[in-house]
């Protein structure tokens, strides 16, 4: 899970992601300059995924440090209330993320934002959907067998008694 705290303005005051060690230096991950596109079939995979699973949910933006108002959620923070939201990323990932007010006596001085990583609740959801159809499969497997076992413990004497028919 990473947090972001919010000053009242909506400037980022601490975000877990870019800390390291003691907590007093801050580290911004860069994209690799010859970062490589999706292939084919990782985009065709985002483009199923988001098709199945999503439907019209808002894309996630990585907003700047000064653009904490950028986000309704920290929007309804610093006005006091709790809020959330779930948005999808450029990869077709779910993001989930909760705001909450930082108060004292009532006076609002900030704004909590807790979000999850963009492939945390789509391993979940994936390992569930392979559980249920692994049993899915296994319960086709065992009725098609016992519906050709029952179908030829009542086709063996039906025939018998046709043959039996026949010869009277």
């Amino acid at each position: 899970t990473r947090a972001r705290i919010y000053d009242r303005e909506g400037v980022l005051v601490l975000d877990s992601r870019n800390l390291y060690g003691r907590g007093d230096v801050m580290r911004f991950e860069l994209a690799p300059p010859n970062a490589e596109k999706p292939g084919f079939a990782e985009k065709t995979m985002i483009a199923i995924r988001t098709w199945l699973n999503r439907g019209d949910l808002p894309l996630y933006r990585e907003l700047g440090p000064e653009n904490g108002n950028g986000y309704q959620e920290v929007q309804q923070a610093l006005d006091g209330r709790k809020g959330s939201m779930v948005r999808i990323n450029d990869r077709g990932e779910v993001i989930v993320s909760v705001s909450v007010p930082v108060q004292r006596f009532r006076a609002v001085h900030g704004a909590l934002m807790l979000s999850t990583q963009g492939d945390d609740i789509d391993q979940l959801v994936t390992n569930e959907r392979l559980a249920i159809l692994k049993v899915f499969g296994i319960a086709s497997g065992v009725m098609i067998l016992l519906s050709l076992l029952l179908a030829s413990t009542i086709a063996g004497p039906m025939r018998r008694l046709a043959d039996s028919a026949e010869r009277v």
